[in-house]
This record gives structure tokens, C-alpha cells and sequence, in this order.
């Protein structure tokens, strides 16, 4: 077995190496057909080349005859390189003229020797390549491209065809305005969502579903906070009792980490004893997110209709990393899959399958410390064995088995749905189901 792993191990090694040497062969091969002679730096090459290449049309016709890899790497040296060294082959006057009219003196001098920004400016341009690609005929942009080479040679009646001309005109003009948006949209980004490494960085904004910020502004970090203290304080009333009241919560201090008193973070149950004062050590959580195959299923309805449950668990886990709370992030699925992540690869998938939260549960309490979990709540434990009084849910579904029912009497559970939260619940059926009490459920009956 040790060998047999190994072996995979290696295979998948080599695999890795096989695909980036016939990459980098490609973007090679395609530089002496390019427009600019600049050069391609190797990992900038991979990654404009590993994410942007399967949005060219290489079976179209047109393509094939000019060459989609040269194409890309033109695009992306068009914004990337401030000294551009040309030179324009005959057949590549059409090609030069339509990076000419989506060129932007301004946009320039943000994608200028900026990896980053020069991608994202490039996605936008293989998108209007690929729509001019889909909305011609490839004979008549192959004509196009002869008309525009006997016209820039001079031929006084050589006419390229005015349809295509007028096409790249307004698409250049559309691009312009989708580039700096992306680039407004990637500044704009909460902290910490990207890294300040543009491998990192490209890679995070690839996996980040589109509608990221607007999905953001619907979940309030206010209701996250107020959950975790109204639930801590109902532990400390339930267990050692009330004697004194903050005057100010550390959930509403506007430097989270301001905590003094740090003995008391020994257990759950002291928080109340805690004073905002000034910046020292803070109190933090361990979250646990649900990555099993049921989070894929998807909402429909209201704000987020569309959205599969996993984006909806990884943006309500950003909301608590914004609050500065959480220490470490756990994907988790089934029994043995429960992998330690770093915050930057939040939003990347890396389970699907089955749903074993015991294993959560277990962990947990062996390092002793709070938790939240974040989960559909398909699955089933023990009640009792599955207890964790330091461990808090929040639930994307409308449902939850009775194995949860000592979460709930113990105010231990946040369900989510369309922007609203509540703790408020029902118990429902013979078998104990757990349903939340939503104010637009009531609204509605």
C-alpha cells in the first residue's frame, strides 16, 4: 500500500510537470508569430494561458489560420508591457487595428507591469474576440482580415467590410468599461480576500462566484455578531449566572482584537467578564465548513436565487473573518475529510460527497476550543455524544434533523435564508425536526 501511494504520488507529480512543460511549449511556439515582440515571463505565461486559453474558439476556421495562442499572448502583452516593440505581419493588420481601438491611455497606466490587473484587462479581451469569433462567419472575417492588409498596403479599393469595423468599434468601447469595472471591483474587495500575490490572487478571483459583492452587502456582519453574543451570553446565564453588565460588548468595539483580562478566554462561559480597553490578545474560533455534496444543491428565490448553498456558507464564513474572530478554517465532508485551509483558498471547493459533522464535533472538544460550524445539516450523530457546548452552528437550510435538539434548547443555532436570520425555532413531526421561524414566514402567512 505505501508503494502503491507513492506511485501515485509521483504519477500525479509528473502529471502536474507534463501539463506545464506542453503549456509553456505553446506559449513558446506561438511568440515569433506575435505582433509584440516583448517578451512572456513564464509563470505570467502559465496563468494567462492554464485560465484564459479555453475561451478561445481554436476550431473556428479564422483561428486556426491566424493562431489563437499568439493572439493571447498579444492581448495580455498589449496590457501588460509600457514599451511595446511591434512588428506587424502583413496578415495581422486587422489584429493590430482592434487592439489599437480597445486601447485606453488610462486603463494603461493601471495594467502596466501589473500581473493582475493586465489579466483582467485580457479576460475582457479573449471575451470580445471570442463574441466578434460567434457573430461572424469566419470566410468573412478571413476577407476582413485580406481588405484591412490591401488597405493598410495602400490598394485605394481595397473596402473592409463596414459591419465587422463598426462590431469591433462598439465591442472596444463596452470592453473599456468591463475592464475598469473588474479592476474597481478587485480594489474594492474586503481585506483579506486577496493576497497581494497575483498567482494567489488570480486564482482566488476565478473561484469567487460573480455577484460576490452585492451577496456580501445582503449578509449584515451585525446579525452574525449579535448571534455570537447573544448566545454566549445565554451560556454564561445558564451556567455560572449574570452579575454585571459590559459597557461596552467586544462585538460591538470597533477593534475587535481590544481585549484585556485574557485568562478568562480559559473558558466560554467568562466572556462576560471581559473589558474592552486596548489592543492586546483576542478571542477566536475555529470554523468548520460544510463542503459535502449537498452543498451543491442550489437556492431559489429571493436575493441569493441561484446560488449554491457552498457559496452562501463561504460567504457568511467571510463575513466572520471580517469580524477578526476566526483562528482556523476547516473544509470538512465526509468521515476523514477534514482539511485545514488557509483563508485565502476560501472560496476554492475541495471536498463533495457525503457529510460526516461528528468528526467536527470530536475535534472540537479534544482541542477545547469554540467552534462554529456552517452547514446544510444533512446528516445525523448521536444527540448526546454530539454535544458540544462551546460549538455554534449556522445553518443554510430550512431544516434540521433532532440530533441538533440540544444546539437548539441551548440557543446554540443561526439559521440562514434570503439575507434574514434567526434563531427562533420549532420543533415539528414525530422525528423531532428542528424548523426555523423566519419574520418574512410570518409576514407571509
Amino acid at each position: 500500500m505505501r508503494y502503491s501511494r507513492y506511485n501515485n504520488h509521483s504519477t500525479n507529480y509528473q502529471s502536474y510537470y507534463q501539463i506545464r512543460e506542453e503549456r509553456q511549449q505553446r506559449i513558446d511556439d506561438a511568440q515569433p508569430k506575435c505582433i509584440i515582440n516583448n517578451s512572456f515571463p513564464k509563470e505570467e505565461g502559465q496563468l494567462v494561458f492554464a485560465n484564459l486559453s479555453g475561451s478561445i474558439p481554436y476550431s473556428n476556421s479564422f483561428i486556426q489560420e491566424q493562431g489563437g495562442d499568439n493572439l493571447l499572448s498579444d492581448i495580455y502583452k498589449h496590457w501588460n508591457n509600457s514599451d511595446k516593440q511591434y512588428s506587424i505581419r502583413p496578415d495581422k493588420y486587422w489584429w493590430h487595428y482592434m487592439l489599437s481601438r480597445v486601447d485606453n491611455h488610462l486603463l494603461q497606466k493601471l495594467t502596466n507591469n501589473n500581473t493582475l490587473y493586465s489579466y483582467l484587462a485580457t479576460r475582457k479581451t479573449v471575451d470580445m474576440l471570442a463574441r466578434l469569433l460567434r457573430e461572424h462567419d469566419p470566410e468573412d472575417l478571413k476577407q476582413f482580415a485580406k481588405s484591412m492588409q490591401s488597405q493598410a498596403e495602400g490598394d485605394p479599393d481595397a473596402a473592409p467590410n463596414q459591419k465587422i469595423l463598426d462590431a469591433i468599434d462598439k465591442a472596444s468601447n463596452a470592453v473599456q468599461n468591463q475592464i475598469k469595472k473588474e479592476i474597481d471591483k478587485a480594489e474594492s474587495l474586503p481585506g483579506g480576500m486577496l493576497s497581494g500575490d497575483a498567482a494567489s490572487d488570480i486564482e482566488q478571483l476565478e473561484t469567487l462566484p460573480k455577484d460576490v459583492l452585492s451577496k456580501l452587502k445582503s449578509i449584515k456582519k451585525g446579525q452574525i455578531a449579535n448571534f455570537l453574543k447573544s448566545t454566549i451570553d445565554y451560556a454564561i446565564e445558564a451556567t455560572a449566572g449574570k452579575d454585571k453588565v459590559l459597557e461596552e460588548s467586544i462585538f460591538e468595539a470597533d477593534e475587535i482584537e481590544a481585549i484585556s483580562n485574557i485568562e478568562n478566554f480559559a473558558h466560554i462561559a467568562m466572556f462576560d467578564d471581559l473589558m474592552v480597553t486596548k489592543k492586546t490578545k483576542h478571542v477566536s474560533f475555529d470554523i468548520y465548513i460544510d463542503d459535502s455534496g449537498s452543498m451543491t444543491s442550489k437556492i431559489y428565490g429571493g436575493d441569493f436565487n441561484g446560488s449554491f448553498r457552498r457559496t452562501i456558507a463561504h460567504l457568511l464564513s467571510f463575513r466572520l473573518m471580517q469580524l477578526n474572530i476566526l483562528r482556523k478554517t476547516y473544509l470538512f465532508a465526509h468521515t476523514g475529510e477534514l482539511r485545514e485551509i488557509e483563508k485565502k483558498d476560501l472560496f476554492k471547493p475541495l471536498f463533495n460527497g457525503g457529510t460526516d459533522i461528528y468528526q467536527c464535533i470530536k475535534q472540537a472538544k479534544k482541542q477545547n476550543r469554540p467552534a462554529i460550524l456552517v452547514t446544510d445539516g444533512y446528516d445525523r450523530f448521536d444527540r448526546d455524544k454530539g454535544y458540544y457546548k462551546d460549538m455554534y452552528i449556522l445553518v443554510i437550510g430550512t431544516d434540521l434533523p433532532s440530533c441538533f435538539g440540544k444546539y437548539a434548547e441551548n440557543n446554540q443555532i443561526l439559521f440562514f435564508s434570503n439575507g434574514e436570520f434567526t434563531n427562533k425555532y420549532s420543533i415539528e413531526d414525530k422525528y423531532g425536526t428542528i424548523r426555523p421561524k423566519f419574520k418574512s414566514d410570518a409576514k407571509t402567512v
